[in-house]
């Protein structure tokens, strides 16, 4: 996980009750406002320094080629810090929204990307390879799965069950439903909450 609000925060607190770690890889700028507490008692801070947090910048540029969107400064280290927790992951589970409005030169990314800085982590899962990429999107209410064939994320019917070294992102615009996925998920995996 990355540590931030939403969606992140929220898997750290709903795996907290199984007694599931979670790692949190985090920038300089944002180990100020990480607050473990908020994030419960098993999760891990994995410190990135610049020199590893650069390091990875070439998976970065892999996944703009297919997303073609502009990177600032700021999001460049939010982006670097993303492709680290990809790095170490089999797979992802991403609360988000799958991208459907695009048109013109931009249309083959419908149903392909997802919204947002999350958009960047599951790019970098599928330019991994990564078999085993799930969204929760808060929009459609539903939870879908990379389907390699169809080129494309394609709805399953229930929540998927973590496999082993998961990345745990997606937005920090955290919605009911995607709490409720984020429990589901867990529910699934390791049975009601304690």
């Amino acid at each position: 996980s990355g540590g931030a609000k939403g969606a992140d925060a929220s898997w750290n607190r709903v795996l907290a009750k199984y007694d599931v770690p979670v790692v949190n890889y985090l920038t300089k700028g944002m180990g100020k406002k990480y607050d473990s507490k908020k994030l419960g008692k098993n999760s891990i801070r994995r410190d990135l320094s610049e020199k590893d947090l650069y390091s990875l910048g070439h998976i970065v540029d892999k996944a703009n080629r297919t997303l073609q969107r502009p990177i600032s400064d700021k999001n460049l280290k939010i982006f670097l810090r993303n492709a680290h927790q990809i790095k170490e992951a089999n797979s992802v589970f991403a609360i988000g929204e799958i991208v459907t409005n695009k048109s013109g030169k931009d249309a083959h990314l419908n149903g392909r990307t997802v919204d947002g800085g999350t958009g960047w982590g599951v790019q970098m899962a599928l330019d991994k390879g990564l078999q085993k990429v799930f969204v929760f999107d808060q929009k459609q209410n539903s939870w879908f799965k990379w389907n390699r064939d169809a080129n494309a994320f394609t709805p399953i019917l229930e929540a998927p069950k973590l496999t082993r070294n998961p990345a745990l992102i997606g937005t920090r615009t955290l919605r009911d439903s995607g709490k409720q996925a984020i429990k589901d998920v867990a529910e699934k995996t390791f049975g009601i909450a304690p």
